[in-house]
């Protein structure tokens, strides 16, 4: 109904109750006052199943409404159902604007237990607002606080005493209707009252210009050497390159857990279900051994070797003798421009010429014959069959104009040559190249085509497109795909084998390149065949046997995510930078990605602490995001994707207004740190990408390794700082101050040469220290406050990898390398969940101690193959936990022991699986185990009996280690 209709029924619910306006808060009069908030919900627009009466939340009982809208609570209701709920104000109350605290104060001491509940559900729910009412008075109120902020410092909105002359109506339906709740009015409206921007923002590259430096002189032929190396190798005088460097694999051994998991290349969820996703050398095979009549499309990331891999299966059938082929490759590429659409005449003229060409035997008169044999019956037993017998010279010239008009139409001559070669047991491969460089309605044509060739001769078509075509041709309904047909997701090759293969080849096979010719007419050979080997060593020096090298091919690898040509590029980009000489360390190629000294080319990393719109108190939403994609979902969750609803929900608990949470996502995506599994991962729709409630998403290569191994070190913060908002001028002109004189130093100091000299300055200057420190003053503004956040475990897990990086900051600086080993380590002792809420903290020196090896039983993957693995490994976890010194575990706590110092990184265990285990009958009756059961569940304590070194050695067959319980 509009907002006129529901007034007046809002006019007849006053008079209606109106003889009970100051008792509805009584005990007695609770159904009643029921009975009005109903009427009142009704007349804002809500359905009864939407405002579901008695919604049960597993930490805080039953909540009396829950408004909903789509299944996705929206707004908590707090009605005190039973019982006396909080009365009339003590106080007159004019406006419509209160804090919390205020509204505490006004009226009697019972409205602060109907808010700490709400609160509660709404923690719970992931709500952020919580309508407050006796039946009478109504008010609304945030529920989840501001980062940096408490419930009581935040402003609701106070609409009045229904029964009173001056309540609020149309504030309230322009609020809490249902029209608009679904255009988040009131989520606009409390967010604007209570977030409010930075008064100023200063950035030090609108007064710093001049931070620039020259990149390496030293770089003679250092263009030619990428070009001919590090570039495609599909054309014919680069035969030795793919014979030698086609890499069959995409193993990522030699990365580390969480890069690795990130890295992995996986089949993307807009192909078919039954799409088959292969590394090269299985790509390979499929296409050498399926000569079947059938459409094959290779699909796969920008750069991913789709071109290689199909030259590759063409050369080996061409030099197996044991493959009678006839392989074809048609490059749209060079071939085709943006308006051709004459598809046929393109397509049969270039196949006609290509057999022609390679295959001319195909014209001679014998095959001919072959060819057009049914053709050729026809005529000889037609009408002139009495004339041929008597005139073998008239069957002579009537063959040869059969043959002769036949051959002129290439289409049939085409098709029908390669249905006799295929009768032949020739199989006939034809490569369509590159078919997402030609106009779209050429590509339209060109599926058509296919199915066309295979249905008409038995030939198999490999069309070679970017996994952006194939969605964006599928979502436009013109991607013919048809049952039978075969799609195969390219996995990218390893590239660490990228390197090494071409390394080795410049080392051993060089003289061997069929370019040679061609190079010894453009350059001194000598000379740059000895240029060349100098520009390998320096790669083998820096990437294979440099203990840096791993690490940078981690940091490269993560940018470049799944493209090759992408990642070529940076090595040449980070060549040029740094230069021959200093051994590149990772630190030096983190400054490259990031800034770039000369402002040629945006940065390859982006700044993740810049907050939204530069003047909101949002420094840590990214990486709060970030760390939740990383370390709160479990690896079922990461595959399938994490839902925009899921990462609001989890945002909101922190008090950021919806619209930042959208945009840091929508960000992310540009920035190629959050990957949406909706669209291909390297595209055009990712530059302009606009997020979707229908989309999911996941922590992409990038970001991983931007919160593992990046953004807490002193060059990125040292460098981003250009670009990082400031909102006090006191450190702005500290850091300006500081940087200004950085650059005095470099330009001045005229013994500083090399990119590895200005980068040294930059983290022994005061830079890091101060940005560090400002951060670390940002991040109190943004902490935690509420304690009952403590019950969600996707905030702990988050706020754990939170607190680690801000400890970081406040340590000594120079030694960055200590944040990347505490994960290795587990040093996680100072960096509690930082609540004050008696939360049972690691204590410092307590993580210190080592454990002993006794602590891991020899026979416990033994035990845990043996009914639940986690029975053993929880018992194995709390003995560690008494060894440290801590008395009772909480299931939080004993899953981070259970992956700090148990299992391995690819066998990491999720909080969730361990708290049902805890709560499993099977684990409740071992005789090892002490539980606290006075305590809700979530917060259930465990710890060890006193009899658990006979139950141990009955579990392990091993002696107990020594504890003192």
């Amino acid at each position: 109904m509009n907002r006129e209709k529901a007034f007046e029924k809002f006019k007849e619910v006053q008079e209606r109750y109106i003889a009970r306006k100051d008792t509805l808060f009584e005990a007695n009069e609770a159904e009643s006052r029921l009975l009005v908030i109903d009427e009142i919900l009704n007349i804002l627009g809500w359905n009864k199943e939407e405002f579901t009466p008695e919604a049960y939340c597993r930490t805080a009982g039953y909540a009396d409404y829950i408004l909903s809208m789509e299944r996705t609570p929206r707004l908590v209701v707090e009605a005190k159902k039973i019982g006396a709920t909080f009365g009339l104000p003590k106080s007159t109350l004019t406006l419509n604007e209160y804090s919390v605290a205020y509204l505490k104060k006004a009226f009697n001491k019972k409205i602060s237990e109907v808010i700490d509940q709400a609160q509660r559900y709404c923690v719970e729910k992931a709500v952020q607002y919580a309508l407050i009412t006796n039946g009478a008075e109504w008010f609304v109120c945030p529920m989840l606080p501001k980062a940096g902020k408490t419930t009581d410092s935040m402003k609701g909105v106070y609409f009045g005493n229904i029964f009173g002359g001056e309540f609020s109506f149309d504030l309230m339906y322009n609020l809490i209707s249902r029209d608009s709740t679904e255009k988040n009015n009131l989520d606009s409206y409390l967010s604007e009252l209570n977030h409010v921007p930075s008064e100023v923002c200063y950035m030090l590259k609108d007064h710093v210009h001049d931070f620039i430096w020259d990149s390496n002189k030293d770089n003679q032929w250092i263009d030619d050497f990428y070009e001919n190396f590090f570039s495609q190798i599909t054309e014919n005088n680069q035969r030795k390159m793919l014979e030698h460097c086609f890499v069959s694999d995409s193993k990522l051994d030699q990365f580390k857990g969480e890069i690795k998991r990130a890295l992995k290349d996986s089949k993307p969820s807009f192909l078919p279900n039954d799409a088959l996703d292969l590394s090269p050398s299985e790509g390979k095979e499929f296409i050498l051994e399926h000569h079947t009549g059938k459409v094959i499309i290779i699909t796969g990331a920008v750069g991913c070797g789709k071109t290689t891999l199909v030259t590759k299966c063409l050369v080996e059938a061409r030099q197996q003798m044991n493959i009678y082929a006839t392989p074809i490759i048609i490059d749209l590429i060079n071939d085709v421009s943006k308006h051709n659409i004459d598809v046929k005449n393109v397509v049969f003229t270039y196949l006609h010429d290509k057999i022609k060409s390679e295959y001319e035997s195909e014209f001679t008169l014998d095959e001919l014959r072959i060819t057009f044999a049914h053709e050729i019956k026809v005529l000889k037993n037609g009408p002139y069959k009495d004339i041929f017998s008597k005139n073998p010279e008239i069957f002579m010239v009537k063959e040869a104009e059969l043959l002769e008009q036949e051959s002129f139409n290439r289409q049939s001559l085409v098709l029908k040559i390669f249905k006799k070669r295929v009768k032949e047991n020739k199989s006939v491969i034809i490569v369509i190249d590159n078919v997402d460089r030609a106009s779209e309605s050429f590509q339209e044509e060109i599926y058509a085509l296919s199915h066309l060739i295979t249905q008409a001769s038995g030939a198999t078509v490999i069309i070679t497109l970017r996994e952006f075509t194939f969605f964006k041709n599928k979502d436009k309904g013109f991607l013919d795909v048809r049952p039978e047909d075969k799609i195969i997701h390219l996995k990218s090759p390893d590239f660490n084998k990228l390197i090494s293969t071409r390394i080795k080849y410049i080392k051993e096979y060089l003289g061997e390149d069929f370019r040679i010719k061609d190079w010894r007419k453009k350059y001194q050979l000598q000379d740059f065949l000895s240029k060349m080997n100098f520009y390998a060593d320096v790669l083998r020096k820096n990437l294979q046997l440099s203990s840096e090298g791993m690490p940078i091919l981690e940091i490269l690898s993560s940018v470049s995510w799944h493209n090759i040509r992408n990642f070529y590029q940076l090595i040449k980009h980070v060549h040029y930078q740094l230069g021959n000489e200093s051994a590149w360390r990772k630190k030096d190629v983190i400054s490259t990605l990031t800034y770039h000294p000369d402002h040629t080319e945006k940065a390859y990393i982006p700044n993740v602490y810049l907050p939204y719109q530069n003047v909101n108190q949002c420094y840590f939403l990214k990486l709060r995001i970030l760390y939740f994609l990383n370390d709160a979902v479990s690896p079922g969750e990461i595959a399938k994707g994490i839902s925009l609803e899921r990462i609001i929900r989890f945002a909101s608990l922190y008090g950021y207004k919806k619209d930042w949470i959208s945009k840091a996502i929508e960000g992310s995506v540009k920035e190629r740190i959050i990957e949406c599994i909706e669209l291909p991962s390297d595209s055009d729709f990712n530059t302009e990408y606009t997020v979707s409630s229908a989309h999911t998403f996941r922590i992409s290569p990038l970001g991983t390794c931007l919160i593992l191994d990046i953004c807490h070190t002193s060059i990125y913060l040292s460098l981003t700082s250009l670009y990082l908002p400031f909102h006090e001028k006191k450190p702005y002109n500290e850091a300006k101050q500081e940087l200004t004189r950085l650059i005095d130093a470099i330009y001045n100091d005229k013994s500083i040469n090399t990119n590895h000299e200005i980068i040294n300055l930059v983290e022994e200057s005061q830079m890091p220290i101060l940005i560090s420190r400002y951060l670390s003053s940002e991040y109190e503004r943004e902490k935690l406050t509420l304690s009952l956040l403590r019950t969600q475990t996707d905030v702990l897990l988050t706020e754990k990898s939170i607190n680690r990086l801000v400890a970081s900051f406040s340590r000594n600086i120079g030694n960055n390398h200590e944040f990347t080993t505490s994960r290795e380590k587990n040093d996680h002792g100072n960096l509690s969940f930082d609540f004050d809420d008696g939360i049972e903290t690691t204590s410092a020196s307590g993580e210190e101690r080592d454990i002993p090896p006794s602590f891991k039983p020899l026979s416990l993957e033994n035990a845990m193959s043996c009914g639940s693995e986690y029975i053993p490994l929880i018992f194995v976890a709390l003995a560690i936990r008494s060894y440290l010194g801590f008395e009772t575990s909480i299931g939080a706590q004993i899953t981070e022991t259970i992956n700090d110092h148990i299992v391995n990184d690819d066998n990491k265990k999720y909080t969730n699986n361990v708290s049902r285990a805890l709560r499993s009958n099977s684990l409740i009756k071992q005789k090892w185990l002490l539980i606290r059961t006075d305590l809700h569940p979530k917060f259930r304590k465990f710890s060890l009996s006193t009899t658990w070194q006979s139950e141990w050695i009955e579990m392990f067959g091993e002696e107990p280690p020594e504890i003192e319980i």
